[in-house]
């Protein structure tokens, strides 16, 4: 969608397509934020953070609706990231909890390891969507992502806005899916 927009990254300090929300008041738990921009202020005069003009301006920017399977696992992936920081401020990240992780991962047919890196002896793991670095501190504001930002402000208003199609019109799981089977199906032919 970035791509499309003619926008810039989502960790950039105007990251939000739909408003003019930046880095510093995403995790205001007190500011309000709506689709506030539209195309044709996009092509008159873009906004900051639009690097490129929008492949697609003849839709409506409204149209363009983040769909629930990234959002899901983007926030999924923070929140990862968060339950192994707290076990390590903890200090309750130990061999029993990791053997425990990995167990469970496991059981659930996810490949999942834990390995210490040599040189910092720090604990290091195979991340399930990326290879984000961990940061220190916990639930603070500035761990809110632009996904939960879309989630809390923006997916309320597209479900009201096109109700009559549901949100599973908005899914990419199917896509996904068929993704999935081709590549596998490549594959047992090799």
């Amino acid at each position: 969608m970035a791509i499309i927009l003619g926008f810039n990254t989502s960790n950039s300090k105007h990251f939000c397509p739909w408003c003019l929300c930046t880095k510093e008041n995403i995790g205001n738990k007190h500011k309000v934020c709506v689709i506030e921009k539209t195309m044709d202020q996009i092509k008159l005069k873009p906004p900051l953070r639009h690097i490129k003009s929008s492949l697609l301006p003849m839709i409506p920017l409204s149209y363009y609706v983040s769909d629930e399977l990234h959002i899901i696992l983007r926030i999924w992936n923070k929140l990862w990231d968060l339950v192994l920081q707290e076990l390590k401020t903890q200090n309750q990240f130990n061999d029993l909890a990791r053997a425990k992780i990995i167990a469970e991962m496991h059981r659930i047919s996810i490949s999942f390891n834990f390995w210490q890196e040599q040189e910092t002896q720090n604990w290091s793991y195979i991340s399930l969507m990326g290879g984000d670095k961990e940061k220190m501190g916990l639930y603070r504001p500035k761990d809110v992502i632009s996904y939960m930002h879309v989630l809390v402000h923006h997916l309320p208003e597209f479900m009201e806005q096109h109700q009559k199609f549901g949100l599973s019109a908005f899914s990419c799981a199917s896509v996904e899916k068929k993704i999935m089977i081709k590549f596998l199906h490549f594959f047992e032919k090799q």
